[in-house]
């Protein structure tokens, strides 16, 4: 139809593969199969009564041979034998017969001559109810000596796992069916969008919403390119679970799990294993240093304990300066803490006097940032007193580089008014959440809500009932626009409205109705709302402007911003 032209795989029609005579229910079982390599056909039924599931694996074991699945074909003819009976084997020939399962025939033929099965058989309503013909075989099959036949052991039992059938298809069979190339380096791996999404919230994101248009993706972990040999381990991992991979690999694919969001930490824990179990003294420094490159905390301190532990004091001399060692050109550059740019700072009111004249507004604190961006350059330093020292990074690369220096436990600074309010007038609260931790706690609670978060099947679910929020806004907005398709001055109190409906949409699984016309003053969302509003602004005050004189006497501001909060608790 396209001839030589070259179309996008996204505009190409959808394949369609009719499947004659296939039970939607078993094609499921099968489906379920190729994906998990597992079956359990109690799923799939609504009523699960013994003959419901023989004939339902009948339908999967015909399915099965006709798709050449031999270990499928195994598990379904074990199903059988161990679930076939004197009370349904009658329905189990005639269904073989009708479907041409001669297998499965021959096992129910067997079964039903056994001396003691075949005269319950006979004497039963459902044998005389048997069509004329299998009467008849059955009848001549008793009357014949029993010799020995095909049995079940003698079927072919060959086939291959999961594990090992994407183990040849990211190897040879699948390299005509991929859809996006991962660029190592320079080194070009054709692999599959599905594969990828389906393993790694990494890969899901970026083909839901940053998808290059070549269908190229280049590849990093974070800032460090892995060598190519650790990336095909981890192709490996992605695809068919192998986790078997020399050292070296280990320590590059450490922090792996992390970046590309996999759903477990197995990787991690093997790499931690198999690094500890090779580190020897003969490699420990070079695993000390990038370990602490990649920052890989926790096989830094083993490889530390182990030089303290196992080394004479000269060798762990040696090992710390060779830490220590300046090794790249950007770290023999680097400038001192002192050199970063700035305003002079002086008592009292450091280097931020900025804050005390016309021009300043402390609710647009990014126009004061971009000045200070413009005038001292990307990395610059303000002093704010009763505050630490503060660098303010507007260089994406170097904040990216912030970031990934953090390590599984960063420190972020805290809201200091928030914390104040929290434990002056809530006794007994032991976590006051994220926003007020740092370090090993705020891991210890983040680490109980990434997996959830990580997957986007969990957003999905909200998108019907957020959707009709959005809807609820857009018809707001045609409502309050004038002539001339403008909002009045109080829209960003319809934006503030249309926020909390989201947020207690899914956060409390309730509409407060906050875009159903006019929102009364006096109402419970608008008191939200405002006190919301306040909050805010009377804390970039407390914490941004000026010398932090609340901490040690409750100033005006101080107290609004706790009658505010009250609000809240109240």
């Amino acid at each position: 139809v396209f001839g030589t032209s070259k179309i996008p795989l996204k505009d190409l029609p959808t394949l369609e593969v009719r499947l004659v005579d296939a039970v939607p229910e078993a094609f499921q079982l099968v489906l379920s199969y190729i994906y998990t390599d597992r079956i359990d056909p109690l799923k799939k039924i609504k009523e699960p009564s013994n003959n419901n599931v023989v004939l339902l694996m009948m339908d999967v074991y015909r399915l099965a041979v006709q798709f050449h699945m031999r270990r499928l074909e195994h598990l379904c003819v074990h199903y059988l034998e161990s679930t076939i009976s004197i009370d349904n084997v009658l329905l189990a020939l005639r269904n073989a017969s009708q479907l041409r399962l001669y297998f499965i025939k021959e096992f129910c033929m067997r079964f039903t001559v056994k001396e003691s099965n075949y005269n319950t058989i006979v004497m039963s309503q459902e044998f005389e109810t048997l069509d004329q013909p299998l009467m008849v075989e059955i009848i001549r099959r008793r009357q014949m000596p029993q010799l020995r036949s095909a049995d079940s052991s003698q079927l072919d039992t060959t086939g291959t796992s999961l594990e090992q059938d994407m183990e040849v298809f990211l190897r040879t069979v699948g390299k005509e069916f991929c859809d996006v190339t991962l660029v190592l380096d320079g080194t070009r791996f054709p692999a599959h969008k599905a594969i990828l999404t389906a393993r790694c919230s990494y890969f899901e994101g970026m083909f839901r919403s940053f998808m290059p248009e070549n269908n190229v993706v280049t590849i990093t972990i974070g800032e460090m390119i892995p060598s190519r040999q650790s990336f095909e381990s981890l192709l490996h991992y992605i695809y068919n679970g192998d986790v078997k991979m020399p050292p070296e690999d280990s320590l590059y694919l450490f922090s792996a799990p992390y970046f590309f969001g996999f759903t477990n930490n197995r990787l991690q824990a093997f790499c931690k294993q198999n690094l500890e179990m090779n580190v020897t003294s003969d490699n420990v420094i070079q695993i000390l240093e990038a370990a602490d490159r990649i920052q890989a905390l926790d096989m830094k301190k083993y490889s530390l304990n182990l030089i303290v532990h196992n080394f004479p004091k000269r060798s762990a001399f040696v090992a710390t300066q060779a830490l220590q060692k300046e090794t790249s050109l950007e770290w023999k550059n680097a400038k001192s803490f002192e050199e970063i740019p700035g305003n002079p700072a002086y008592p009292l009111i450091g280097s931020s006097y900025e804050i005390f004249t016309k021009e300043f507004d402390v609710g647009r604190m990014h126009w004061t940032q971009k000045k200070y961006a413009e005038k001292f350059g990307p990395i610059c330093r303000f002093v704010i007193p009763g505050l630490p020292t503060m660098v303010q990074v507007s260089d994406p690369t170097e904040i990216e580089k912030i970031y990934r220096a953090d390590g599984k436990f960063p420190e972020r600074p805290i809201i200091e008014t928030l914390k104040k309010y929290r434990e002056d007038k809530m006794d007994g609260v032991e976590n006051f959440g994220l926003l007020l931790t740092s370090g090993n706690e705020w891991w210890t609670m983040r680490a109980k809500v990434q997996q959830p978060m990580m997957k986007s099947q969990n957003m999905l679910k909200y998108i019907p009932t957020m959707e009709t929020v959005s809807v609820e806004m857009v018809e707001r907005i045609r409502a309050i626009r004038d002539q001339n398709n403008e909002m009045p001055d109080t829209f960003l109190n319809e934006m503030f409205k249309w926020a909390l409906e989201s947020v207690a949409l899914v956060a409390l699984d309730v509409k407060l109705g906050c875009l159903r016309g006019h929102l009364p003053a006096d109402s419970d969302p608008q008191k939200m709302i405002d006190a919301t509003v306040s909050t805010f602004a009377l804390m970039q005050e407390l914490e941004f402007n000026g010398p932090h004189f609340w901490k040690i006497f409750p100033s005006k501001k101080l107290k609004q911003l706790f009658e505010v909060q009250d609000s809240f608790v109240e």
